[in-house]
């Protein structure tokens, strides 16, 4: 992102005849948005009083998909303001801060009445393709359930990246507690990109043992037979029993306590879960710690 130092009588006379160059402006990186705009020298951009000209017009360049009022509704300077310099450097940062622009400059030129402050954008490229790669055990149907990614959208990294958990986090669903999910960009044009998302699913982990230590009032197969969790046999691959799954084992530490509670042990504590592989990855072993603490028992009802 720059805030280039030259003339813009070129550039602004498509957008408005009366256009007159003003302002000089000194190169900045978009990389340091904090660095102050050197902006026109304030004799060039005062009004007849001497005070600094109102902003008469906000011209966008170069925007394809993202409109301008979009724009406008980030931007510091506003139509019918007096010019200030100051506030480029805000605008500079709130265009950035968009996502959608991979460059930005901005020029100023004398207007009719006032100053007409140009904006030169470089908008990133649009999604052509969304592409997956390495997904053998999990359908496409059901990864594009998942996905809010879009084609013709504007690359947005941040939203790639939350695509690549959303999918992470379905194969987790399914078992596949040690998936990963990696993203490649590849540019075809200065205009359009293609997304893959690179799937490598390991084997699927199944709960082959969950232990109990430091419960004496619960047995373990009590504490067992309240969870959704359950260990996998050999029937696992017809009945789905011991396929791991984080939101319902959270679920299952939840269920636990409220078991004691049922109980009257309202101070047991559960320590955290000690997960353990097998040597070849397709086992998990589970560990779970309990405090039971006292039982409680009431011991006075009263009416009023």
């Amino acid at each position: 992102m720059r805030i280039m130092r030259r003339r813009a009588r070129h550039l602004l006379v498509a957008a408005s005849a009366a256009l007159v160059v003003l302002g000089a402006w000194s190169p900045a990186r978009a990389q340091a948005p904090d660095d102050p705009p050197q902006g026109p020298d304030q004799a060039v951009t005062a009004d007849e009083n001497g005070q600094p000209a109102r902003v008469v017009k906000l011209i966008f360049r170069g925007n394809r998909k993202v409109e301008d009022d979009a724009i406008k509704a980030n931007l510091h300077t506003r139509v019918g303001d007096r010019f200030n310099p100051e506030y480029l450097r805000d605008d500079v940062r709130a265009i950035w801060r968009m996502g959608f622009f991979e460059d930005v400059r901005i020029e100023v030129a004398r207007a009719p009445n006032g100053i007409a402050v140009l904006f030169l954008l470089k908008e990133k490229p649009a999604i052509r393709k969304i592409l997956i790669k390495g997904n053998d055990e999990v359908g496409l149907d059901k990864i594009n359930e998942v996905l809010d990614l879009k084609r013709d959208s504007i690359l947005d990294l941040a939203k790639i990246k939350r695509n690549a958990e959303k999918i992470k986090d379905l194969y987790v669903d399914k078992g596949f507690y040690l998936a990963t999910v990696a993203y490649e960009t590849n540019r075809i044009s200065d205009t359009e990109t293609d997304v893959l998302f690179l799937i490598n699913e390991h084997a699927k982990v199944e709960v082959r043992r969950v232990t109990f230590v430091g419960n004496q009032v619960a047995s373990s197969d009590e504490l067992r037979g309240v969870m959704q969790t359950q260990e996998g046999g050999y029937l696992s691959f017809l009945t789905s029993s011991g396929t791991y799954k984080q939101d319902a084992f959270d679920r299952d530490l939840m269920l636990i306590t409220a078991y004691y509670y049922d109980h009257g042990y309202i101070n047991v504590k559960l320590g955290k879960p000690q997960v353990s592989l097998s040597p070849d990855k397709k086992y998990m072993y589970i560990t779970i710690s309990v405090t039971e603490g006292p039982q409680y028992r009431i011991g006075k009802l009263d009416f009023r």
